[in-house]
């Protein structure tokens, strides 16, 4: 796929920003509030809590389609256009899940709105396009906040308002939200699409990055079966707590998402040793709490303080923002190889540049590596593979 490189026009204001969080973080969380309230579902639909425990694992599904299949959208069209027809298609799938009088209607309007939910992923590739290189770590930040938060949210605002108003007016509530999201889309950028090449070429040579690149293999991997298990973990959860010996009411069982807010505290840990040790070592020494804590859950379930931690550190994972930056430091300047998401967009979207070029403005030059290392000094300019920058 080919990217025209003249599409940053358009610069990111801060109250945008801030409104494509508050777009993601409700997208996102639409979700996820049916989670806490699966035993109301099932005693409405007059069926077992296994059968809506099914129809609600098609959100997942639906969402990881999205990413693969809707995403990719904001790179063609309009943001405004695309960002603002997914919210409308996501409250018309969230007021059908509101009117569903069997398990199977309700497993696939969860799939669509699955699938829509994904508009976080797409306001996040927005705030990387348009943002300001100096800001962009920031910009990306405040928006994947969002998501963060909508991941919590949905569980707890939706568990709240089923105790309120039923599972039914919930949704409609939610859809009411995307509505208003839709109708303030207008604030999102008008440029065109980036990529230069058709829809379906760009799905035909995804397959060819997974065969291309061993590392993207392993971390698309690492990052399903991580998904799966998270989705697993909350959604046995809520099963467990509806029923006896629990009988937990919904609003109490989405307040456990609050233990996501320690994850946020270990993921800003967790991307200071990264910088530190690797990438690799963290993920390893991360796995063993998460094993520990999800064999402890199945244990210690009834006590509530050791529950919120076990889910704390299951919630835990390490981010990295582009151009090897870690999260809890948007300044600092990785010395480590740039990411293989960053590889992929400089090797495969974008027309590299020649690398036999020489800036001239100055008598003494550095040479640097690939990476933006200083390699060693010169005193004359020669042509070689290397990048010349003047030094003053």
């Amino acid at each position: 796929m080919n990217l025209r490189t003249d599409t940053r026009i358009t610069v990111l204001r801060t109250p945008v920003v801030w409104f494509m969080a508050l777009a993601a973080a409700i997208g996102t969380a639409t979700t996820y509030p049916l989670q806490p309230a699966i035993a109301e579902v099932a005693e409405s639909l007059h069926t077992s809590v296994a059968a809506v425990g099914a129809a609600l694992a098609c959100g997942p599904i639906g969402y990881l389609a999205g990413l693969a299949l809707l995403v990719p959208l904001v790179d063609r069209f309009t943001p405004r256009v695309v960002v603002s027809v997914q919210f409308g298609v996501l409250a018309t799938a969230l007021a059908i899940c509101a009117t569903v009088g069997s398990p199977w209607p309700l497993g696939a309007a969860i799939g669509l709105i699955g699938a829509g939910s994904s508009v976080g992923a797409q306001l996040s590739s927005v705030a990387g396009r348009f943002a300001q290189p100096g800001r962009r770590a920031t910009v990306l930040g405040i928006v994947t906040a969002g998501i963060s938060a909508g991941i919590l949210a949905g569980r707890i605002v939706g568990g709240w308002l089923v105790d309120v108003m039923g599972w039914r007016a919930m949704l409609i509530v939610f859809a009411c939200a995307c509505i208003a999201i839709a109708a303030g889309g207008a604030v999102l950028p008008t440029a065109p699409g980036s990529a230069t090449t058709g829809y379906l070429e760009m799905m035909r040579g995804i397959p060819a990055l997974y065969a291309r690149y061993p590392t993207l293999r392993q971390a698309a991997a690492r990052g399903t079966l991580w998904f799966f298990a998270f989705c697993a973990i909350w959604a046995g959860l809520a099963v467990a707590l509806s029923q006896p010996p629990f009988s937990y009411s919904p609003e109490r069982i989405g307040l456990y998402a609050f233990a996501g807010l320690l994850g946020i505290v270990a993921t800003r840990i967790s991307g200071m040793w990264t910088d530190r040790i690797g990438a690799r070592r963290v993920i390893l020494i991360g796995l063993t709490p998460a094993v520990l804590s999800t064999a402890t859950l199945a244990v210690f379930l009834s006590n509530t303080a050791i529950t919120l931690l076990c889910l704390g550190l299951v919630r835990r994972r390490t981010v990295r923002r582009p151009g090897g930056q870690p999260e809890h430091d948007p300044g600092h300047r990785s010395r480590g190889p740039r990411p293989i998401q960053q590889r992929l967009h400089d090797r495969l979207l974008h027309r590299r540049q020649p690398r036999h070029r020489l800036r001239r403005g100055g008598r003494r030059l550095v040479r640097l590596d690939d990476h933006g290392r200083t390699r060693r000094h010169v005193d004359r300019p020669r042509r070689s593979s290397h990048r010349f920058i003047p030094v003053p």
